[in-house]
């Protein structure tokens, strides 16, 4: 898995919260943007993860209430 932080219109900076090749649990913090409207970009493999039937049956809706 890659995850990438990524700082769009006027971003200021992206702070790690973390160590780099440490296990990182579900719903622990890796850091933060300190200012703009930034993104997060995860790369995975289609084979190991499985996306819960709530997220693929909304996305199908793209009702932007959700999101």
């Amino acid at each position: 898995m890659l995850i990438s932080a990524v700082g769009v219109i006027m971003f200021g900076s992206i702070m790690n919260t973390f160590n780099p090749g440490t296990k990182i649990s579900k719903g622990q913090e890796m850091g933060y943007f300190a200012f703009g409207g930034s993104t997060i970009v995860m790369l995975v493999d289609k084979n190991l993860i499985k996306i819960d039937q709530d997220i693929i049956e909304n996305t199908k809706k793209k009702d932007l209430r959700l999101m």
